[in-house]
């Protein structure tokens, strides 16, 4: 909202050809102020990794060791 009553602003005080100035200018500003600020594009960014995931990442070797003792657990009450 605040844009739009700017532009309008400014096109009134300016001239046609010294708003396109300012338009092109501020398009060329921001595209290299996002671009510092972008490292990596769109497509190029991983997946980002689910909760679960990052949970089974750290806990699977615990998950190995319950599942080994319930297994000898379950062995030994067999017999």
């Amino acid at each position: 909202m605040v844009k739009e009553s700017m532009d309008e602003y400014l096109a009134q005080i300016l001239s046609p050809d010294r708003l396109q100035e300012l338009k092109t200018a501020h398009d060329e500003f921001e595209a290299q102020r996002r671009g510092k600020r972008a490292a990596i594009s769109a497509s190029d960014k991983p997946e980002p990794k689910k909760v679960f995931d990052i949970i089974d990442q750290f806990t699977s070797d615990y998950q190995k060791f319950y599942e080994e003792s319930s297994a000898v657990r379950n062995r030994n009450n067999i017999n």
